[in-house]
């Protein structure tokens, strides 16, 4: 147990510390409105690679073009918890007062990789959108919304909920032996060959998105799967093509 003299500190300069990669490095420093050579950085980082993002970010208006600070577009997309292509999609939805086109980006945004959401066996029948990973997982998601999705409360704020989320094993005395019983969002899941665990990540995921955007969380209903050659399959592919560098 360390013994503290109070009365000997002495208040210092704080020093400031940042590190992480340089995409993020060049959003935080321009959100501060100071560059890079001003901070104390932990480790060491790639100069080029930051410049290269500061110089990206100032060519898409995110960062000014006289001094390192945000622009009010820049302002909009560092806010939102995912990557910055993906912000820049989630900003451009949303100025195009398109809630559909808004939903829908949500959603991929969301969902880190079609993979995580599927099974080794999976059927994409009433889901697949050819062509388009980030669609199909949208789709799953959204179909498990639809058919089972509910809003709830929880620590004072409300996030989505599944009916039929359970798994559980009792004893059955007629038989002499245990038995699984499972959900109706278990059963969709076993079913079509799709990560439960996972979707409900991205429904946690989405929550994140939309408080960070100062709107309402959409009941599940509101949502609708996407199909291939509709106007909500275009505007998205759109965005996704002008804004995504992946």
């Amino acid at each position: 147990r360390r013994s503290i003299d109070f009365h000997s500190l002495k208040p210092e300069t704080p020093h400031f510390r940042l590190g992480g990669d340089p995409q993020h490095l060049a959003l935080v420093c321009a959100r501060l409105g100071v560059d890079i050579s001003e901070l104390d950085l932990i480790t060491t980082i790639d100069r080029g690679a930051y410049e290269a993002h500061v110089k990206r970010f100032r060519d898409r208006r995110i960062i000014a073009a006289d001094d390192f600070c945000l622009t009010p577009y820049g302002e909009k997309v560092e806010r939102l918890p995912v990557a910055p292509d993906w912000a820049e999609i989630l900003v451009q939805a949303e100025e195009s007062k398109d809630s559909q086109l808004l939903n829908t980006a949500i959603v991929c945004a969301s969902a880190e990789s079609l993979y995580d959401l599927i099974r080794k066996e999976h059927d994409f029948s009433e889901v697949g959108v050819e062509g388009s990973d980030h669609l199909t997982a949208h789709n799953i998601v959204v179909s498990a919304l639809n058919q089972f999705g509910f809003i709830r409360g929880k620590n004072g704020d409300v996030e989505y909920g599944f009916e039929g989320d359970y798994v559980r094993k009792r004893f059955d005395k007629s038989i002499r032996q245990d038995v699984v019983e499972k959900g109706a969002f278990i059963q969709w899941c076993d079913q079509n060959g799709f990560n439960g665990k996972a979707i409900k990540e991205v429904a946690l995921a989405m929550k994140s998105i939309y408080h960070q955007m100062r709107t309402y969380l959409p009941e599940p209903q509101e949502f609708g799967v996407v199909l291939a050659n509709t106007p909500t399959h275009e505007s998205f592919l759109h965005l996704l093509a002008n804004f995504s560098t992946a």
